[in-house]
């Protein structure tokens, strides 16, 4: 069940590493690679550092089409990237 509300919460764009900062009043997280602020939808579909291995897992281009892919497969990549601990 853990990995469903995970997987859900990325889907809709939320992850605890994402939005803890509005809940503790601390500055939004940074993506130092790119020195932009931490987005969900940057690190599970933009960012170049991960292209390749997302290429492994799916070829999805918007968060609506990420929504058909099986949870397991968006899980796998996500643990493959070392992000899974940050949902």
């Amino acid at each position: 069940m853990e990995k469903s509300v995970n997987i859900n919460r990325l889907l809709i764009n939320h992850a605890r590493v994402t939005h803890s900062h509005l809940l503790s009043g601390d500055v939004p997280p940074e993506y130092t690679a790119w020195q932009c602020h931490l987005r969900v939808k940057h690190v599970l579909l933009e960012c170049e550092q991960y292209s390749q291995t997302r290429g492994n897992y799916s070829t999805c281009t918007s968060m609506k089409k990420l929504e058909s892919v099986d949870n397991e497969t968006i899980a796998d990549f996500i643990k493959n990237i070392d992000f899974y601990h940050c949902t």
